[in-house]
């Protein structure tokens, strides 16, 4: 982005009056200094209304934009064993499904954990906090259980907005979005789709249990490597067609 704002500033002052000043310097110095050899002495009316009548030319020309190629962002992600963080936002599934969520705690042991239910995985989510509570591995301040109704849980717009309000917006005291990844396992695939969508901060981080085994439906029944996907973006020229 940096080398194309100095490239726009040679034309626009708005981006570097600076550059644009010392560029229309060098221009008019360059310019005296041709005007004193022979051949442009001998046809300065065709210089002086010729490169004027180009330029305008190729400006108002549709082949301009073919000059300088417009550059797009395009996402790069990669995956890696996942890291450690201090909190940890995790989606309850229900029956055997819930052993995701359970997965991921243990693997991340965080100091915080927000677990999304919906009314049919209620209980399931009931169970997985008592357990972690009996254990002594995280307190009941630690661990909070925040409902969605079923439609609301099936709805990726409103399971990202969960995530904006419940977490993002009231993170503990000392922890920032840096220190939380989103575990996108869990649910229904349109909750896995409302993680992602809140994960795609640059500031955030998300993760999936890749499952060792998966039901008919495609949901993990038993947890297998915690991946942590990384997404970056890059800038690429494109020409205009």
């Amino acid at each position: 982005m940096r080398n194309i704002s100095i490239r726009e500033s040679f034309w626009d002052a708005r981006r570097s009056p600076l550059i644009f000043f010392a560029v229309a310097y060098f221009f008019g110095v360059s310019v005296n200094l041709a005007s004193s050899l022979e051949f442009v002495a001998r046809h300065k009316w065709w210089i002086l209304l010729g490169v004027p009548a180009v330029i305008v030319i190729v400006i108002l020309s549709p082949l301009f934009p073919q000059v300088w190629p417009r550059r797009r962002a395009e996402p790069v992600s990669t995956i890696q064993p996942a890291r450690k963080y201090r909190g940890l936002v995790v989606f309850a599934s229900v029956g055997a499904g819930i052993e995701t969520a359970i997965a991921a705690i243990r693997y991340q042991n965080p100091e915080f954990v927000w677990c999304f239910h919906s009314d049919k995985s209620q209980n399931d989510a009931f169970k997985l906090k008592e357990s972690f509570l009996r254990e002594g591995l995280l307190t009941d301040e630690k661990l909070r259980l925040l409902r969605l109704t079923d439609e609301e849980f099936d709805n990726p717009g409103t399971v990202r907005e969960a995530i904006e309000n419940s977490v993002f917006s009231v993170l503990p005291e000392g922890m920032t979005e840096r220190d939380v990844i989103i575990d996108m396992t869990g649910g229904l695939k349109t909750t896995t789709a409302g993680a992602f969508l809140a994960g795609l901060s640059p500031d955030r981080n998300i993760e999936i249990m890749k499952p060792a085994s998966t039901d008919e439906r495609g949901r993990g029944q038993v947890a297998g490597q915690p991946l942590e996907i990384s997404i970056s973006y890059r800038l690429k020229r494109v020409w205009p067609r």
